[in-house]
């Protein structure tokens, strides 16, 4: 691939239409000011890391306490070595993901969003783990799939989905729009009915608190990453899993090292506190 200023540019990634394996509509999106906003469900549809380098931001809204996840397939004739991160209203790193379990693509599974407010998704390619551009070294296309399973259940607003909630929902069980019994608090995918839909929906959260922000990188949980969680990351740099050093909070990657990668992730929350949101 290479610049053609004498070729038409649709992506503005300097390489001219004729010569561009990727050309993406969504570019220039390379950080937050700039991210390409999207309604969830969502699936990218000719989208790449046009070079080297490059990096792609999405932002959605959520509400405080749903549920994200996130499948993501590299084209299989390209090299695209990606990672994933997903930031949340603060812009504070909160879910990272490299290969997992041997595939060589990230992927991010029942992910909390605590704070309701809009949050944002990167795409990468290594070694660029603070997704701030111009580190990684492999392009290529990709197909993304963003699901959100918003918070439900919590019909008397404490913060929880307990046995009183289910009561709620019991009395509204089998009712549609229209009946005396119909509680529209209860038919959470808002179709007129209150069925086995919304009952699925309410056993994901059964039994559970509405979360609270954290923010990775606050090891103390003082609610911000500062020079005393720099101490005790310092004291397990370098350690593998089995040494008496090594600490799994400081493992974000979960790779059994902490490391360099470990160290990037920690920088980019550094001098951050945990998200309050709207």
């Amino acid at each position: 691939n290479v610049s053609n200023p004498g070729q038409e540019d649709t992506d503005g990634d300097g390489i001219g239409d004729a010569c561009d394996p990727c050309n993406d509509s969504f570019e220039p999106n390379n950080d937050f000011s700039s991210a390409q906003e999207i309604s969830v469900p969502y699936l990218s549809e000719g989208t790449c890391i046009d070079a080297p380098g490059d990096v792609d931001y999405y932002k959605f809204h959520a509400a405080g306490g749903s549920i994200l996840n996130i499948s993501f397939s590299h084209a299989e004739n390209e090299e695209l070595d990606a990672v994933l991160g997903v930031f949340d209203p603060c812009h504070n790193l909160i879910y990272f993901s490299d290969n997992t379990d041997g595939n060589p693509d990230p992927l991010i599974y029942n992910a909390v969003l605590a704070v309701t407010g809009d949050y944002y998704v990167a795409v990468s390619s290594a070694p660029d783990y603070s997704f701030s551009g111009g580190r990684g070294l492999s392009s290529g296309s990709y197909t993304m799939n963003i699901e959100i399973i918003p918070f439900a259940g919590d019909l008397d607003n404490d913060d929880d989905v307990d046995g009183e909630d289910l009561s709620s929902f019991a009395r509204a069980f089998g009712s549609s729009s229209g009946d005396t019994n119909y509680n529209q608090d209860c038919d959470f995918n808002k179709d007129g009915a209150v069925n086995n839909e919304d009952l699925s929906m309410l056993a994901i959260f059964f039994a559970t608190d509405k979360p609270e922000a954290a923010l990775p990188g606050d090891f103390d949980t003082d609610s911000d990453a500062d020079g005393m969680d720099l101490i005790g990351f310092v004291n397990a740099y370098g350690h593998f899993s089995g040494d008496a050093e090594y600490r799994s909070i400081y493992d974000f990657d979960k790779d059994g090292v902490i490391g360099e990668k470990d160290l990037a992730l920690f920088g980019r929350n550094f001098g951050g506190s945990a998200c309050v949101g709207d």
